[in-house]
Formats: structure tokens, C-alpha cells, sequence
């Protein structure tokens, strides 16, 4: 095995690998160039510009940045999802870099860096989401460093100021750039505390604390101060809306509960009802009508989860299988979402000006299109649908936790806890979802790497 590196500023040689990982990305970039304007970027867009009530629906600091990227953009007669595009490639990049020298720091041997960084760089997913304006990237690139830091803290069995200080930062990050982080931080927290109660690594757990603190602060007063209401609610209502109205359907509702289910939605109607996606019913929701009754309405959550037991639980464990069965052969057609979402599927905002598509390397575009419009690419290879899965980056944290039990290195479960977390937070919502797992495709090879680590 190749040796590790030497010289004082052994973790200046991160700096390098993170700018192979951009160089090899840049080709992606500009196959789609200017950028990919997809997913929530439309409402959040809607919001700045003033078509829709600001809220924090979406998570308020992204809504900022693309905010500032577009004043940025205006100020430099530069396009605002250019200037969006390659910022924050750059500022995943400058994570990731961070992360590989916190490992070249603590030794990691030469084969090991240049395996991570070519998974990373020649991986087509990491770098087709790196300037996607989802939500889900920069939290990403955040969630990957974070758990580096935890994990060097585990190794040497403390937790310095400064590496307290980092974890506090990038934690309230983490929060502010995906709004249900701050459940996984806390159950992580949570658990931290017993588990380090009595070593100097209880200053992870109140990193955590910190953080969780700084958020609500945020969230609660400067929030409201600055005039940003709460979001809607029913994101977080998705599975019982969804059980609700599945076990309606097979007969699990009497005539007066299901006019009173019904009464929660526009017009008395709940729209269609769809295996692996909530949305329709979702947004006919009245959140008016919940706020007002919420006895009510959990009431009769309760009524019709015990009345069909088999039917409430089949409703929660279809509405986001891709997550965790890989063989589902199209995550797609499953949800009616595209495998990725390269173009702006809710129409560009009025009164904003957009753009059109500027490849500047057409073939590798159309090769890209290919592979990821409503099809998991070559479906009818169980090889391709296992490898393409939402599901497979899940499977692989699985492993390598199994490993770190087998190896008797049960000490560095925590690394891994929090991505098992946020598939949790993610099984809760509307739908399945390739840009959900990003943060898991980030970390599996510093994953793979902990689990395989000698002490």
C-alpha cells in the first residue's frame, strides 16, 4: 500500500484533490450549462421577486443565497444561475477538500485519498447535483464534513475548542440549509449524551446543543422579526394524509368519517391517490381547516390507522420504497418524478427573466438526458436497476456499520447514525427522491473508508 503523505502541510494536499474533483466536474457543468434551474428553485424564485409570500418553507438561508446570486449576477451583467452554478460547485469542492485534508492530516494512506477523490470526481451523480439548485447540495457537502470531524474526534477520544467550534457552525449550517437536519441533530444529540456523559467527547453533544439553540433562535425570533411567516405544514403531514386516504379507498372510513376527511380538502376533494407520491394530495390540503381542528383531525387519523391496520402500514411503506428497496426498477414512473430533474418542471416564475439551454458540449448532454428522464438508466439490467437505485447508497452505510461491528470498531457507529437519521426524515415526507440521497453519496466513501480503517 502506498504510503501517506509527509510535510508539514500535509492538508494542503486536500486543496488539491478538491480541485481534480472541480476540474473533472467542469465538463457536466458545461454540458448543462448555464445551469440546472429545477426542483423548489421555481417557488423559492416566486418568493424573491415577490409573487409569493416569503416563508420558510424552503429553507430560508438557500432562498438567500440564490437571492444574493441573483443581485450578484444583476451587479456583474453575469446570469445569476451561472454565478449560482459555479459558487456553489466551489464552495461543495472546498468541503469536500477540507474533509480529504482532515484525513491526509490524520494519515491516510496516498491510495486511499486518490480512491475517495476519483469516486467523487468520476461519479456522474455527485457532479451532475453540484450545480443543481436543490437544497439538498450544499447541506450536503455540509452533512460530509461534519461527520469527518466527528469521526476525528472519535479516533482521538477528544474534542478540542477549535473542533467544537467547527462542529457548532457547520451543524447550525447543516440546519438552516435543510430544515429537517435539526431532527437528526437532535436524536444524534440525544444520544451523544449518553453515550460520551463521561469523556471529553460529550463536547460533541453540546455542539449539537449549541447549534440546536442558534437555530430556534433564528428561527423563532429573527425570522418573524424580519417579516418570514412559517411554511405550510402538510409536508410534514404526508404519511397520514396518504395512509388516510388509502384506507378510505379499500373501505376503512364510515360515510360520516370520510366526509369529514374530505373537509380538509379544496372542494371537498383529495385529488388521486398515488403510491409513491403524496403531492396531489398534498397541496389540496387546507392548513386553514387543520389548524382549526387538529383534534379532529388526528382523531380521525387514529380511527382510520386502527380500522386497517395492514392497508394504514402498506400506505407508509409504499410512499417512499425507492429509498430503501433497491429493486425497484423506476423511481420515476414510481413517483412520477423524473430519475433527475435537469429543467424547471413548475415553469419559470412571472416576472423573472430565464434562460435557455446553452450546452457546451451537446453530445455528453444528450447523453446525460438520456439516462435521466422518468427512467432508472438501462431498467432491465437487474445490475443497472440495483446500481442507479436511490436505494443503494442506504444499502452501502448498512455495510460499512456491519463491518465496524464485526471489526469490533463499534466506537465509530456514530459517524454513519446521522445518515441513517435523515433517511428516516425522508421516509416521512411526500416522496423518493435521487437529490435525498445526495448527501449519502457524498459521505460513502469517507464511509467506506472509516469502516475499513485500521486503528
Amino acid at each position: 500500500m502506498l504510503k501517506s503523505f509527509h510535510g508539514k502541510n500535509r492538508a494542503f494536499y486536500g486543496l488539491i484533490f478538491g480541485a481534480v474533483i472541480f476540474i473533472l466536474w467542469l465538463p457536466v457543468y458545461l454540458s448543462y450549462f448555464p445551469g440546472v434551474f429545477a426542483y423548489d428553485i421555481s417557488l423559492q424564485t416566486g418568493m424573491i421577486i415577490g409573487n409569493e409570500p416569503f416563508t420558510s418553507q424552503q429553507p430560508v438561508l438557500h432562498t438567500l443565497f440564490w437571492k444574493w446570486m441573483m443581485g450578484l449576477g444583476s451587479l456583474l451583467k453575469i446570469k445569476d444561475i451561472v454565478l449560482y452554478s459555479i459558487i456553489q460547485m466551489l464552495l461543495v469542492v472546498l468541503c469536500l477538500s477540507k474533509a480529504l485534508g482532515i484525513l491526509i492530516k490524520q494519515g491516510a494512506s496516498k491510495v486511499s485519498i486518490i480512491l475517495m477523490t476519483a469516486f467523487l470526481a468520476l461519479n456522474p451523480l455527485p457532479a451532475f447535483f453540484s450545480f443543481s439548485t436543490c437544497k439538498n447540495i450544499l447541506f450536503g457537502a455540509f452533512m460530509a464534513l461534519w461527520s469527518v470531524e466527528i469521526w476525528k474526534c472519535i479516533k482521538f477520544g477528544d474534542c478540542r475548542f477549535k473542533s467544537f467550534l467547527s462542529l457548532s457552525v457547520i451543524s447550525l449550517l447543516g440546519c438552516l440549509f435543510l430544515n429537517n437536519f435539526v431532527y437528526v441533530l437532535f436524536v444524534f444529540t440525544v444520544i451523544s449524551l449518553i453515550v460520551y456523559r463521561k469523556s471529553d467527547l460529550k463536547k460533541v453533544s453540546f455542539s449539537g446543543i449549541a447549534a440546536i439553540i442558534f437555530f430556534l433562535i433564528i428561527t423563532k425570533a429573527v425570522y418573524p422579526a424580519a417579516g418570514i411567516k412559517e411554511g405550510p405544514k402538510a409536508e410534514m403531514l404526508s404519511v397520514p394524509l396518504q395512509q388516510m386516504v388509502y384506507v378510505q379507498m379499500n373501505g376503512g372510513l364510515s360515510e360520516e368519517e370520510t366526509e369529514t376527511l374530505k373537509s380538509f380538502f379544496i372542494d371537498n376533494d383529495w385529488g388521486y391517490y398515488r403510491p409513491g407520491n403524496v403531492d396531489v394530495i398534498k397541496g389540496r390540503f387546507l392548513e386553514e381547516e387543520f389548524a382549526k381542528r387538529k383534534s379532529e383531525f388526528f382523531s380521525l387519523y387514529f380511527s382510520a390507522i386502527s380500522s386497517k391496520p395492514k392497508e394504514a402500514m402498506g400506505a407508509f411503506v409504499r410512499l417512499n420504497a425507492p429509498l430503501w428497496n433497491p429493486f425497484i426498477k423506476d423511481i420515476g414512473e414510481y413517483s412520477d418524478k423524473e430519475y433527475l430533474e435537469s429543467f424547471s418542471f413548475e415553469g419559470e416564475p412571472k416576472g423573472y427573466e430565464g434562460f435557455s439551454r446553452d450546452s457546451k458540449w451537446p453530445a455528453l448532454y444528450e447523453k446525460f438526458e438520456s439516462l435521466t428522464h422518468y427512467t432508472t438508466p438501462l431498467k432491465n439490467n437487474l445490475f443497472f436497476t440495483i446500481l442507479f437505485s436511490a436505494a443503494l447508497p442506504l444499502w452501502i452505510m448498512i455495510v460499512c456499520a456491519v463491518v465496524l461491528l464485526v471489526r469490533k470498531q463499534g466506537k465509530y457507529l456514530p459517524v454513519l447514525l446521522p445518515y441513517f437519521l435523515l433517511i428516516g426524515t425522508h421516509l416521512l415526507g411526500p416522496l423518493a427522491s435521487m437529490r435525498y440521497v445526495y448527501p449519502l453519496i457524498l459521505f460513502l466513501p469517507f464511509a467506506i473508508y472509516v469502516s475499513v480503517k485500521r486503528d
